[in-house]
């Protein structure tokens, strides 16, 4: 059983704005635009002052998708660190795919675009560690209630 979040972990950027290091220059930002509130789980430049393009955003909808699947990614990290072969494609938001491989220590999560028959990749997206994604799933909870926070224009407390 993992430890329980330390939210103390869970920044404030500046007004509508929270912050989760994940660790390698990767943030998970929750964040008011035009009255929509989104998480963007991206990575940073080596001095943390510019977001790159490496990552990607999740809306309330999607990040609703994406908690339902953290089970299914946390079974096949499992797996994989069973030693299993493993080759999951699990799509864990509307166009966004996580692959989890044998042999690989991370998950790739990735935007895909719609093509017939198959979905195909697109540079966005990045590399998480499975220790990476435990946080998120850690936090889980946590990021909701700050969500429905930033939405409301309420403070953290």
């Amino acid at each position: 059983m993992a430890a329980a979040a330390d939210l103390s972990l869970l920044k404030p950027l500046k007004q509508y704005e929270y912050s989760l290091s994940l660790g390698d220059h990767i943030f998970l930002e929750v964040a008011r635009y035009q009255g929509r509130v989104f998480i963007h789980i991206r990575k940073w430049s080596d001095c943390e002052t510019f977001r790159t393009k490496a990552g990607f955003y999740l809306l309330e909808s999607t990040w609703q998708e994406f908690k339902n699947t953290q089970p299914l990614v946390t079974a096949a990290i499992l797996r994989v660190q069973r030693g299993d072969q493993v080759n999951e494609f699990i799509e864990v938001a509307e166009g966004i795919f996580a692959t989890i491989q044998s042999g690989k220590p991370y998950i790739d999560v990735r935007l895909f675009y719609k093509a017939d028959p198959d979905p195909k990749p697109t540079e966005r997206g990045l590399k998480l560690s499975f220790e990476q994604f435990q946080t998120i799933c850690e936090y889980t909870p946590h990021i909701s209630r700050v969500m429905v926070k930033v939405k409301a224009g309420e403070p953290l407390n």
